[in-house]
């Protein structure tokens, strides 16, 4: 039975079918996966290789699985076709499909995709009756919403778990390293203006050569929205037209600066990654080391270095903070790196500072920390690839 119905996209299935076998289950599961997911995102990290994520990712399979072969074979039953199913997938749209599938009732004949689910059965002596739900659907009902049950749970908790107890542990190689003292400057802060938008003044900035060994300022892209005091935000493709003026320069050091003359990469807004990259004015003297790009991605458990101040240390011009990457999201040129630091940071202003490999290489912006304890200083920092600046767009 489970075969025809979840594993088969033939046929016709009624709205009690429907209704039992699909939805009753789907009712349970997808809010107990909903809220793990939310609370992830709310309050933890979504990494890969963490147990958690596993869970999610099986019950979003039961979902799936429990979801699109009887909705298609339920569609048949309206005589629609099946690809509409499809249709599933987009936000609140679903809603109304759902409920008109169990509405709708469906051909009374055979259509296209065969007969009706049967209403009748016939006993030994051959007359006809109604075969009662309690025994056709009971057992796949019940079986379905323990399974619905024990995989929603089972991610809840996980993800409940993984927030209060499984961060990830401090390793003795990162608690020997010693953050480098010969640095030269590489971190800036920023002050703009715009058009018709409030100013941005601070934050983390550092400068990197594109393809054509020029640089570009880069920094975190949620700075120009309201985590950066900018209203109304500013969407990365109307930058250009509102930049009224913009300068980034050593903390301390306003005189040394460097002009932002545009967005060198537009086309990264339409990316998840909180990644701006800005073209520069020609300058002969920098404020700050032009970095090179790293060529390869980073590892798990890699050491390296973020440089940035905190806000409470008011003549700081740099200080160089020793981290290890602890998780890695996605891919390149979209990964999203999770990082232990050595020693908690105050990480405000930190947005936008650079990610620096042992060489010396650029591999990542900081965009955001975790974990914060009772003195307002975080564990953690996230921050997000820029191999896509490296490569100017083209992975």
């Amino acid at each position: 039975m489970y075969k025809n119905i979840y594993f088969s996209f033939n046929g016709r299935i009624s709205r009690k079918e429907y209704f039992f076998l699909s939805i009753l289950p789907l009712l349970v599961a997808v809010p107990l996966t909903v809220t793990s997911i939310s609370a992830y995102y709310a309050l933890g990290k979504l990494g890969t290789g963490s147990l958690p994520l596993t869970l999610i990712i099986l019950a979003i399979a039961l979902i799936l699985l429990l979801m699109t072969a009887p909705t298609v074979k339920r569609l048949h039953d309206i005589a629609t076709p099946g690809w509409l199913v499809l249709a599933v997938f987009i936000p609140y749209l679903y809603l109304l499909i759902l409920l008109a599938l169990l509405i709708i009732p469906g051909s009374p004949n055979q259509n296209r995709y065969g007969k009706p689910a049967p209403k009748q059965h016939q006993n030994s002596d051959g007359n006809e009756f109604r075969k009662p739900i309690t025994q056709s659907l009971w057992r796949p009902t019940v079986v379905n919403l323990l399974l619905s049950l024990i995989v929603g749970v089972g991610s809840l908790a996980g993800t409940i778990y993984h927030i209060l107890y499984a961060e990830p542990i401090k390793t003795d190689e990162l608690l020997a390293v010693s953050a480098p003292t010969d640095f030269p400057q590489i971190v800036l802060t920023n002050a703009a203006s715009f058009k018709g938008h409030t100013s941005l003044y601070g934050a983390s900035a550092f400068l990197a050569a594109d393809p054509q060994g020029k640089p570009l300022l880069i920094t975190a892209r949620h700075l120009i929205g309201d985590s950066g005091g900018v209203s109304p935000e500013i969407e990365p493709v109307d930058l250009d037209s509102v930049i009224e003026h913009w300068i980034a320069h050593p903390r301390t050091q306003p005189e040394k600066s460097i002009r932002i003359t545009g967005n060198f990469l537009p086309t990264m807004a339409s990316t998840t990654l909180d990644v701006l990259a800005l073209n520069t004015a020609e300058k002969p003297d920098p404020p700050a080391q032009v970095l090179n790009f790293r060529k390869h991605p980073p590892k798990l458990g890699e050491i390296v270095y973020i440089a940035g101040c905190e806000y409470a240390e008011l003549d700081c011009l740099q200080r160089i903070w020793p981290a290890q990457i602890v998780e890695i999201t996605g891919a390149e040129p979209y990964a999203s790196y999770d990082m232990a630091l050595k020693n908690p940071i105050e990480l405000a202003g930190f947005s936008g500072a650079p990610v620096i490999d042992t060489e010396g290489n650029a591999l990542a912006v900081v965009t955001s920390g975790w974990k914060e304890d009772d003195q307002g200083r975080y564990h953690f920092a996230s921050a997000d690839s820029i191999e896509m600046v490296r490569t100017g767009g083209t992975k």
